[in-house]
């Protein structure tokens, strides 16, 4: 990279709700500004969660147009772009044109469940550890045998499986290109060998000929003539597409001592590396080479997160969510732990655990008539957090990891991060001080490491009484999980 370049750094995250996007100072790594614009996501009782490739393109112009409006000196200056998105999502694209002819399926577009169930067994749980390194291929394996069902005029030589960053990368460089992360998801990505592979596919009668190419390190591509149409000139370095997760863990790393990075978003998400990972884990892990160093980079998604987290707000307190977070901030200063004897298994958006072919997989454990709408968000922001210290504890306790950083939606709220800080008392617990730019800033590590840093603060450590009712409860969250985690067996927690 050319140390004559412009001093501005332009930097996307196409999110499951949110298309975010930040103006930063090369030279200083600086924020200069942030826009966004909240992409529609439509749901049905069925597990639906589709967006609109189209309302991504007008979104991307929207965010382009308002950073020319309020920093056009600095915008004058571009002299980088860089994209992040989403994993695992997917639509049918015309690969020349770029045209999408389906919606954007969103990673956690519950209706392909019963279909993955049917996948899986193709093959023995070897087969897949062999190359994946988990259990069963990615969900995005069955979405692909789903989509061809749904739309078999387009399952052609023209078309192309785009993820929602792969779909921004094209448009802006007229290059297909997908991280790895993401081709795990969809079931085409061999670990052990960091490539591309056609195993999975061939499964569903589909060649690697459907998918993007593979993104190598840092790679660049450059702008081309179309992307005028976005407000972007030709000729600028683009740097990605990243998995957002992976992106964000970049930036974790650049900011604190070999972090286990907990995104708490609408997924919960622990991200961490090792030098010495093995094809063991656990059966729902997600590992690529570690863009940062030598190794690799564990992507361990929870079977929960804010997708139950705002079913509990919306519901028990106020349909608004931002006046439900502002109830539950009370109720937390009221009160912060539910009665003794309470706990949920949180997997709200799961496959039921006694009827696999319908949704939902949460369970209540301790209920009784005293329990009140208070008592049920208690129980699930404690059971949340209990959830992602039983899945990660191997990972603290062990010293893969020396530090926990939070970040995303949940990580602003004060009570979560007590929680965390009482959950994982043996390293520090740390926030990012700044806006949630962590996938913004990673995304751009290719321009520059000075950009990817951020600053984090330490949460302080909660009082012992605090501490200990954390600790009883965690050890009633074991005991359930315990007797009915064997029903949902890719839960299991991640073991070193």
């Amino acid at each position: 990279m050319s140390n004559n370049l412009p001093s501005t750094v332009l930097s996307f995250d196409v999110g499951s709700t949110v298309l975010k996007a930040g103006l930063f100072d090369r030279s200083s790594g600086a924020l200069l500004g942030v826009e966004s614009t909240r992409l529609t996501t439509a749901t049905d009782a069925t597990g639906k969660r589709e967006q609109s490739p189209h309302e991504i393109i007008h979104g991307l112009s929207s965010v382009i147009e308002a950073f020319k409006q309020t920093h056009s000196g600095a915008f004058a200056r571009l002299g980088g772009v860089a994209v992040a998105g989403q994993g695992g999502s997917a639509c049918l694209v015309h690969r020349t044109t770029g045209e999408a002819f389906t919606p954007l399926y969103v990673w956690n577009d519950a209706r392909t469940f019963p279909r993955h169930e049917t996948v899986c067994q193709l093959m023995p749980v070897s087969f897949w550890r062999s190359f994946t390194w988990r259990d069963e291929p990615g969900v995005g394996l069955a979405r692909v045998a789903w989509l061809r069902n749904q739309y078999p005029q387009h399952f052609n030589c023209d078309t192309i499986l785009a993820g929602a960053a792969d779909f921004v990368f094209f448009h802006l460089t007229g290059v297909w290109r997908q991280d790895a992360c993401h081709a795990l998801q969809n079931g085409c990505y061999d670990v052990t060998r960091d490539q591309l592979s056609a195993l999975g596919p061939a499964l569903i009668n589909e060649t690697l000929e459907r998918y993007p190419a593979l993104r190598r390190g840092h790679e660049l591509a450059t702008t081309v003539e179309g992307s005028a149409a976005l407000g972007i000139p030709a000729g600028i370095p683009v740097a990605g597409p990243y998995m957002d997760h992976e992106a964000a863990y970049l930036a974790a790393a650049a900011s604190s001592n070999t972090p286990l990075l907990a995104s708490l978003g609408t997924a919960w998400v622990g991200t961490f590396s090792t030098a010495t990972a093995v094809p063991d884990g656990s059966p729902f892990q997600l590992v690529m080479g570690n863009p940062a160093s030598a190794g690799h980079l564990v992507i361990q998604p929870l079977l929960t997160g804010n997708v139950s987290w705002d079913w509990a707000l919306t519901t028990f307190l106020d349909p608004e969510i931002a006046t439900a977070i502002a109830a539950a901030d009370a109720l937390f200063a009221a009160k912060p732990f539910p009665n003794p004897g309470q706990v949920i298994l949180p997997w709200l958006n799961r496959p039921n655990l006694m009827q696999r072919d319908l949704l939902g997989g949460g369970v209540y454990f301790g209920i009784s008539p005293a329990t009140d709408k208070g008592e049920i968000v208690r129980t699930l922001a404690f059971s949340l957090v209990a959830e992602f210290r039983r899945v990660f504890e191997q990972v603290t306790t062990n010293g893969a990891a020396k530090s926990l950083l939070l970040f995303g939606g949940t990580s602003r709220s004060l009570h979560f991060q007590q929680l965390m800080a009482a959950s994982f008392p043996e390293v520090p617990v740390l926030c990012v001080t700044e806006a949630d730019t962590l996938g913004l800033r990673g995304a751009m590590t290719a321009f520059g490491s000075q950009l990817a840093a951020v600053a984090v603060r330490q949460v302080p450590a909660p009082d012992k009484t605090f501490r200990d009712a954390m600790a009883s409860r965690q050890m009633l969250y074991q005991q359930v999980y315990n007797t009915l985690g064997h029903l949902e067996p890719v839960g299991k927690a991640y073991t070193l």
